[in-house]
């Protein structure tokens, strides 16, 4: 039986909410009937895992033979049967974990779905530039996969929030992209 099979027989999901919970093991799982009785007295018929913080964000977290992932990854392989590297929440909360907010990306797809948190005059990817011949410039970029696009200079701010806009549409930024904590 592989990792996906025994998760099935230990773990039941519903994926319109995303809660998970521990099955009764069988006593295959355990050394002893007295570990088995312990384990299932004490989780079966519980919620999955635990929140944990990380980098200030509330985290569900799961441990299965012996293996530490993030409640969505667990979700993701009963729903299409392979953990994928990395798990994109779409509307930006790791601790909604409905099947349907949920996408297996690569890390730098993840990374165009990243919130910010600081705080600034100029919208991200909008330099202002200044010089005696043109004045006030805006300047826009995007950064894809560690490649800097540079979208061009405009007289105005908006023009630069425009053209910025349609880069994030162009290469399929998430909705929350941007968005401040």
């Amino acid at each position: 039986m592989n990792e996906i099979e025994q998760l099935k027989v230990c773990m039941t999901v519903n994926f319109n909410s995303g809660e998970a919970k521990w099955l009764r093991r069988p006593r295959e799982f355990f050394k002893s009937d007295h570990s088995w009785n312990a384990w299932n007295a004490r989780f079966a018929n519980t919620p999955v895992g635990c929140c944990v913080v990380n980098y200030e964000k509330e985290v569900h977290v799961a441990t299965f033979l012996g293996k530490s992932r993030s409640l969505g990854h667990f979700v993701w392989a009963l729903a299409h049967g392979y953990y994928p590297k990395v798990v994109d929440h779409l509307n930006g909360d790791p601790c909604d974990n409905r099947l349907e907010n949920l996408r297996a990306v690569d890390r730098f797809v993840n990374a165009q779905n990243k919130r910010k948190t600081n705080t600034r005059r100029l919208p991200f990817g909008i330099k202002e530039r200044k010089s005696k011949k043109l004045g006030i410039r805006f300047e826009a970029m995007i950064c894809v996969c560690n490649h800097r696009y540079y979208l061009g200079a405009f007289g105005t701010l908006q023009e630069a929030i425009d053209m910025r806009e349609f880069a994030e549409w162009y290469f399929d930024f998430g909705p929350s992209h941007g968005a401040q904590v």
